[in-house]
């Protein structure tokens, strides 16, 4: 399996609204979150692109984290999100105003969150397994991630903690201010403390 870190920061001072999608061409497999379906797709908004999205559905996240999994190609891919009380899943596809028909109807995934001044988008992207269709069995279609989770969002720090399913923990801290490969930096996580030289690490607890 592969695994792939995104950390999204945003530095606000005021109350808005932030969306970040994930736009992939595959076919939705499975989410841990409950939607509605909306009937009529309605669209979803009038300028900076959102003309060009159908909301094909819609549902509510809370602390505990979403997964959403899909199938493109010949691989499996899971996108696990940190999630905070209130945040939304938005289901769309592109398509809507599109009187040439020329637009790709991918799907797009959107987490949605409203919020007080700066936050931060933590997701694990994970390739994993594969399907062979000479033989038309899937092999390894359920993703190895549990779960993670936000430890530190400041302004000189981000730090998140992801757990697998064989049980093993690992911590990932990333200097947001200072980026030099000699700068020594420490940081108290929970029960543990973290040190390491340069811009991030990535340890097991």
């Amino acid at each position: 399996n592969e695994l792939i870190i995104d950390l999204f920061r945003i530095n606000n001072e005021a109350s808005a609204t932030y969306e970040l999608p994930f736009y992939n061409g595959g076919h939705l497999m499975n989410t841990t979150f409950e939607y509605d379906i909306n009937k009529n797709l309605p669209i979803m908004g009038q300028k900076y692109g959102y003309e060009h999205l159908w909301e094909e559905a819609i549902g509510k996240l809370d602390s505990k984290g979403s997964q959403i999994t899909w199938f493109t190609g010949t691989h499996f891919y899971s996108l696990t999100s940190a999630t905070e009380e209130g945040d939304e899943a938005i289901l769309g596809r592109i398509g809507a105003n599109d009187p040439n028909f020329n637009l790709r109807r991918d799907p797009v995934f959107i987490h949605k969150r409203e919020k007080s001044g700066s936050t931060l988008f933590a997701n694990l992207i994970e390739i994993h397994g594969k399907y062979d269709p000479s033989d038309e069995i899937p092999h390894n279609l359920f993703s190895s991630v549990e779960q993670i989770s936000v430890l530190v969002d400041t302004k000189e720090y981000s730090a998140v903690q992801f757990e697998l399913t064989n049980q093993r923990t690992y911590v990932f801290c990333i200097s947001n201010l200072d980026s030099k490969s000699q700068s020594a930096h420490s940081l108290e996580l929970q029960e543990n403390v973290v040190e390491w030289v340069g811009p991030f690490t990535l340890q097991e607890l």
